[in-house]
């Protein structure tokens, strides 16, 4: 049952997603779900329902029955074929084990084509496996050059491109890459494609069908507003990558035949990818979130959050007008066609860290993002940090007004 849409979007559901909401209930004014959401109580209660279940019939004896509940939901959150989700420890993790098992496969270091504004947890293990990085450009709206993209996947005289990835929005500011038109090229060039969707995934509607990608990573605790610990990693079944050995096996992944041999798990494809051990009490929170969002509807989640965050853009630009306060700067692309519920500002001749300090001193919740998470993209703006305050469905624009009467304070002078 999705709720619709209003003027504000979702105006008249908000005091129902606060009241069920524990962290609202608080005060708390949290701006930052790019880095973990806060979790509706019905998330909470499933994870604290099944470690009471475990405290009294014990953790093997508690698993549930119907156990690919969650994968269930899952593949309809994303659209995804059954038997393509497995579950693991968070978005890295599921990024890791495709880029290096497919090192691993290729059996060399890789050529992989990457944004500037790659996150750094999925560049390091292309820096720590040798693999030649080059950077796709960006064209004059901020967004991927989709055209060079082409033309490179094509380019004979230049070293063969293996892998292409993508962060589908980067953690460091409100750009959206178009996803979609990556995964075409890539598809019509024969180049394998791994999208990392952790801003993404319960921010705005993902679907493997739309944007075609070979894998897809993510995680329950940002835009999901699921616990912390646990994620999902997505293996389209007629890939490369759903055929090739994963880097790391175990009991849950095969099966010991004799002394010296083994048979790796072939059906449902995604599940050779997983862990026998997991914390099942994240994994049902995991879906009890991916649920809550089903039920409101991640266009409408999208709406809002797109809503709330041209609301704070806009008055972050008025409030560099403001006269007696110092020069707030956002950092965002301003003529890109879509932006995120990311904002990023920085001011000039503060510290971004004695920012995040005095509005968490107000009960404010935002993050900084440093140059080291996203250093092509830093390097390239000569930015050091920027703020980050990243809005959600349950935020409202009063919050926002208390963040720039805060903000105000910090920097009258």
């Amino acid at each position: 049952r999705n709720v619709v849409g209003l003027h504000e979007p979702l105006g008249e559901y908000v005091s129902r997603f606060r009241a069920e909401t524990a962290g609202c209930r608080s005060g708390t004014v949290h701006f930052n779900n790019a880095g973990a959401s806060l979790m509706p109580d019905c998330v909470v209660k499933a994870v604290i329902d099944h470690i009471l279940v475990e405290r009294c019939r014990g953790g093997y004896e508690s698993v549930d029955p119907d156990s690919r509940r969650v994968y269930r939901s899952l593949e309809r959150l994303i659209d995804a074929e059954r038997g393509s989700i497995a579950c693991v420890e968070n978005a890295t993790r599921a990024w890791d084990l495709i880029f290096y098992s497919f090192t691993k496969h290729i059996g060399r270091p890789l050529c992989v084509l990457t944004t500037s504004s790659e996150y750094g947890s999925n560049v390091l293990p292309m820096i720590h496996s040798g693999a030649a990085v080059e950077v796709i450009p960006m064209d004059s709206h901020g967004c991927l050059d989709l055209s060079w993209l082409s033309v490179r996947l094509q380019a004979q005289e230049l070293a063969t491109v293996d892998l292409v990835s993508v962060s589908h929005i980067p953690s460091n500011g409100g750009l959206i890459h178009d996803a979609a038109g990556v995964g075409e090229i890539c598809r019509s060039h024969g180049v394998p494609f791994l999208l990392d969707a952790c801003q993404s995934v319960g921010q705005l509607p993902v679907s493997v069908k739309q944007i075609p990608c070979d894998a897809l990573s993510a995680t329950s605790r940002k835009y999901l507003r699921g616990p912390r610990g646990v994620g999902f990693l997505y293996v389209r079944p007629e890939s490369v990558f759903a055929e090739m050995d994963p880097i790391f096996v175990d009991v849950r992944t095969a099966q010991w035949i004799d002394r010296r041999d083994m048979l790796l798990r072939k059906e449902p494809s995604a599940l050779r990818w997983e862990n026998w051990e997991r914390s099942w009490a994240n994994w049902y929170g995991l879906g009890a979130a991916v649920d809550y969002a089903l039920e409101i509807g991640v266009e409408n989640i999208a709406e809002r959050v797109q809503f709330l965050a041209q609301f704070l853009r806009t008055s972050l630009v008025t409030l560099a007008q403001v006269s007696g306060v110092r020069r707030v700067i956002v950092q965002d692309p301003t003529d890109a066609p879509n932006l995120s519920g990311i904002v990023s500002f920085t001011v000039a001749g503060v510290n971004a860290d004695s920012i995040h300090s005095a509005l968490r001193s107000d009960g404010i919740n935002v993050s900084v993002s440093y140059k080291s998470s996203t250093l092509f993209d830093m390097s390239d703006r000569q930015l050091e940090a920027v703020v980050r305050a990243s809005v959600h469905y349950y935020n409202t624009t009063e919050e926002i007004k208390i963040f720039l009467q805060s903000l105000m304070r910090s920097l009258a002078h």
